[in-house]
């Protein structure tokens, strides 16, 4: 995980959007980095794994990318976990390491991070791998960070959990 100090007064909880992360930028609140605890994350715990330690995050700027004709800020999410799940050959339960790192640029409305999905579905997923790991987002998602790491790591599951062999 990469290693920046810590800011101070970032709301893991307050829906994101770019004014929100620019002002926590210009405010040296991003980047930031903490610790998840098991008991705030009902999603993973709904589901068949759990996790027993904090799960690991860093939020931080990353390049101006051009987006619909205008630069736009990529942010980085990158979440560490070891999550307890069972094995799929043996039913026996078996501890999984994850490292998720998920891009996202956040839009005015919800229908210009549409068409931005669509634009990257149809065109350029295939030319620049990088935008794979990007979601578009706007302020009408209401998405707050605490929902983007939890996502983080179950997206980071592998389909079949195994024993290494």
């Amino acid at each position: 995980m990469i290693s920046i100090p810590a800011s101070k007064g970032f709301d893991r909880k307050a829906p994101l959007s770019t004014a929100f992360l620019e002002k926590s930028l210009a405010q040296s609140r991003l980047p930031a980095h903490g610790e998840v605890l098991p008991a705030e994350c009902g999603r993973i715990a709904s589901s068949a794994s759990s996790i027993t330690r904090p799960i690991r995050w860093t939020f931080a700027p990353g390049d101006v990318a051009p987006s619909l004709g205008r630069p736009r800020r990529r942010w980085w999410l990158m979440v560490e976990a070891d999550v307890n799940c069972v094995c799929e050959r043996c039913m026996a339960p078996v501890v999984l390491s994850v490292h998720g790192r998920r891009g996202f640029e956040f839009f005015a409305s919800a229908q210009q991070a549409d068409a931005m999905t669509d634009q990257v579905t149809e065109e350029d997923e295939h030319r620049d791998p990088e935008l794979a790991e990007i979601d578009f987002l706007s302020p009408e998602d209401g998405v707050p960070l605490m929902d983007l790491i939890e996502e983080g790591v179950l997206l980071s599951l592998p389909m079949s959990p195994r024993h290494q062999a």
